[in-house]
Parts: C-alpha cells; structure tokens; sequence
C-alpha cells in the first residue's frame, strides 16, 4: 500500500495505491469511486479492504480522494460532480502509469456510482463497472440525506436560541454548496438504458432500490449485466449511530470474484 499525491501538482489529489499482492499478477487496473459526505467516512473501511482484497488477486487498485474532500487540494465548498468525474479520469490515467495497461475496472459506491457511469460514457477504457447502491434519482438522494440530517439534529444536537443548523448549506456535517446541490439534484440514471462499458454488475442492497433497475436494455453485443442483491444493513447507512462502519465481507467477496472472472 503506497499513499501518494498524483494530478495537477498545484492541485494535487490524494491517492492510495495497492499493487499486486498474490501469486497471479494482472495487468487490470481498478479505480475505486468513493461515495460522498458522511457515507464515505462509514464506507472508508470497508472499501479500504476492498482494495487490499483485489490486490491479492493480483489487481493494481487504486482508491483516493477527489478534489476538495479528504486530503485531496481544494476548498470544501470547491467539490462538484463534474469535476469529481476530471478527478476520475485523472485517477485512470495514473492507473494506466502503475499497470502498463489500459484496461481498468471502475467500483463506484453511492454517488460515486453515478460518477462511474458519467465516466464511461466518456471513455472507452474502461471495460467493467460495479456499481454499488447507486444514486439514480438525485432528488430522492438529497431528500433522504436531508431527512437523515434532520433526524440527526432532532435527536443529538443541542438547540440554540434563535438558530437552527441548515440542512441546505450543509448534509451530516459536510458542506453543501448550491452549485454542488444543483449538480447532485440533476443526476437522473434512467436514461442510461444501455451500459456504457462491455460488462457491468450491479450490487444492491434489499430495499434499498432507487426507481427502476438500471441498464434494462442489458450491454453492448458480446457484453453482459449482472445483478446481485444482497441482504443486512448497507454499508453506507448505520442505524447505531453515524460513527459506525461495516466491512460486509459477503459483498467484497462477489465483488472481487466478479472482477477476477472478467479481466485477465
């Protein structure tokens, strides 16, 4: 595991770089999407292990932080959806530097889902997608976050006269910009009927589905979507508490074992 800034150097993103572990090294790339806000503080864990899990399977993975969150560059109110998918595809280029390889897997997780699809729609190198929980309505994402935030307020924060925390200007702690806002509320997935990359799997958790499932018309000719649905508590939501974190092993097991039978 290699810790490392990578980009623009006046701008530097921060990344996490784990080479190939195990006895059978490939050539594949993947690029970890992180979910955004308070859902990658409780998944942070979990897809920390994801990347250890691939490595050994012989994967270069890649996890890092896009501009203006963790220790990335930037400003917290400077984040926004269309920069996070340059951040991307940043990421896979640096990917491409440490595999010698173009082929590159992306795991997008939430938002970071919906960033995923973003990307491959744009570029062709990237031959699979796992797509976990992801965001397909950004209204109903935003609405539920909200609820959560107020829910939170409601039951832990102390009231002060004469004020009250917004759930505009902010979502469990972390900054919300109007522009950031407007960006998330225009995420709709529904029209991607076609996957935009040859293979994709699509985890979702049990009732939690968001609309309709996503890729119903399936892949381009020769490709395939896959579906798995998994039971308990997702990893990005906890009922005990915001400082919880879950590592479900049943997930990052069909995860690794569905990217070591798609890449070489």
């Amino acid at each position: 595991m290699r810790p490392f800034f990578f980009g623009d150097s006046a701008q530097p993103l921060f990344g996490v770089y784990h080479p190939p572990a195990g006895p059978r090294p490939r050539r594949s790339g993947v690029v970890v999407l992180n979910p955004f806000g308070q859902e990658y503080l409780r998944a942070h864990r979990c897809l920390q292990q994801l990347a250890v899990r691939l490595a050994a399977e012989g994967f270069h993975a890649l996890r890092f932080d896009y501009f203006a969150c963790g220790d990335s560059a930037g400003d917290d109110l400077a984040g926004g959806l269309e920069r996070w998918t340059e951040d991307a595809a940043v990421a896979l280029e640096e990917m491409e530097a440490h595999s010698g390889s173009s082929r590159v897997a992306l795991v997008g997780v939430r938002l970071g889902a919906a960033l995923a699809v973003r990307l491959a729609e744009r570029c062709s190198a990237v031959e699979q997608l796992v797509l976990w929980d992801p965001v397909q309505d950004g209204r109903r994402y935003l609405e539920e976050l909200t609820q959560a935030h107020e829910d939170w307020i409601r039951e832990h924060a102390h009231p002060r006269p004469g004020g009250s925390a917004s759930s505009r200007a902010q979502l469990l702690g972390f900054p919300l910009s109007p522009g950031l806002r407007a960006e998330i509320e225009a995420v709709d997935l529904s029209p991607c009927r076609l996957c935009p990359a040859p293979y994709a799997l699509v985890v979702t958790t049990e009732g939690r589905e968001s609309g309709g499932p996503l890729f119903p018309d399936g892949a381009k000719p020769g490709g395939s979507v896959d579906r798995k649905l998994l039971t308990g508590s997702p990893v990005w939501l906890r009922g005990d508490g915001m400082e919880g974190a879950l590592v479900p092993a049943e997930a990052l097991d069909v995860i690794t074992a569905w990217l070591a039978r798609r890449s070489p």
